[in-house]
């Protein structure tokens, strides 16, 4: 039952306010169940704690994006990045917060990176190739997802849209 575990968090949370384990599985149980706004509280408690809490940065800037709070969460994200600039769940997590506030260039360079950092992240292609439909010339659509294909030629849906930007670019 979500709302008493929620219920037993908060009441252990009154009992011990500095508690970070508690506030992190509060933070999470909201998350988890679309209550952002309560998890945004929860991670920006611990982040006021400890600013270098990679986790707590993580899950507030999710949370953020969520609320569509773009420019927070991508505040979150670069912050992120200083402590993880190794990440490819960050780096994508980034593109995507700067996609949303048509930050397309710095958007674009976030998912070249989550893709140097790992090749078979399949979203981070996806994302790419819809940025480049969207804002650049055609043929790098193409040449990103025959790029994807070769890194990912397993995945169907990869397949798929290079078969339609093939046939898009036909009819141009």
């Amino acid at each position: 039952d979500t709302a008493a575990a929620l219920s037993a968090l908060d009441q252990g949370l009154q009992a011990v306010p500095g508690s970070s384990l508690l506030a992190d599985q509060l933070g999470k149980l909201c998350y988890q169940n679309g209550l952002y706004e309560q998890s945004e509280a929860a991670f920006s408690r611990l982040v006021d704690a400890d600013a270098s809490d990679a986790d707590s940065l993580l899950f507030r800037g999710l949370s953020r994006l969520k609320l569509r709070h773009y420019a927070a969460a991508e505040a979150d994200f670069e912050a992120l990045g200083k402590l993880r600039s190794d990440s490819p769940g960050q780096m994508y997590a980034l593109a995507l917060a700067l996609v949303l506030q048509k930050k397309y260039g710095p958007a674009e360079t976030a998912l070249k990176k989550t893709l140097e950092l790992n090749p078979q992240a399949e979203p981070a292609w996806e994302q790419l190739a819809l940025l480049y439909q969207h804002q650049g010339p055609r043929s790098k659509v193409v040449t990103t997802l025959q790029a994807a294909v070769k890194a990912l030629p397993q995945s169907e849906d990869l397949s798929l849209l290079l078969a339609a930007a093939y046939d898009e670019q036909g009819d141009s």
